[in-house]
């Protein structure tokens, strides 16, 4: 991955090398094109050929290079913006779409582990968010009511659940 320590440090030197690309030398014709090889544009590429669509996936330096190659590996659901602001922002319609869609992202990501055999050392752990203070955990407390109220399977930890 370029050998940038400062860009990707841990995960380009414990990855695996990405399968090999050449440079764009010729004019491509597809149903779509995809700018960008990290998570969202290969999981668009993917997604569009299992529904029989062509993709081409466009990538300046290399798989995984942007944002996904300095990712910590957690898969989230959700956005730290609360849901009801989601839905007064976007509208029942499609505030309603986006938050099914990040309630069910990380089911999504294992579904697609387990179909292609990912060798990934995935663990579903779930993620932690945490309060430092009062008003943090009074956040974190309403975040997770209303997440449930959307059926979202989150549940509030006590202090020696989230040591342990």
């Amino acid at each position: 991955m370029l050998n940038d320590r400062r860009s990707h440090g841990l995960w380009e030197r414990t990855a695996p090398p990405p399968p090999a690309t050449e440079r764009l030398g010729c004019d491509l014709v597809a149903d779509v094109a995809i700018v960008g090889a990290g998570y969202t544009g290969l999981s668009t590429a993917l997604h569009l050929a299992e529904r029989g669509l062509d993709a081409v996936v466009i990538e300046a330096a290399e798989i995984g290079f942007g944002a996904a190659g300095r990712s910590t590996g957690l898969v989230n659901a959700g956005l730290w913006v609360m849901p009801s602001a989601l839905k007064e922002t976007l509208g029942p319609l499609y505030g309603d779409r986006l938050l099914n869609l990040l309630r069910d992202s990380p089911r999504t990501v294992f579904e697609i582990v387990d179909k292609h055999n990912l060798q990934c050392e995935l663990k579903r752990a779930g993620t932690i968010h945490c309060g430092a203070d009062k008003k943090g955990v009074a956040e974190i407390a309403e975040r997770a009511r209303q997440w449930q109220a959307l059926g979202a399977p989150v549940h509030i930890l006590d202090a020696g659940e989230t040591r342990a």
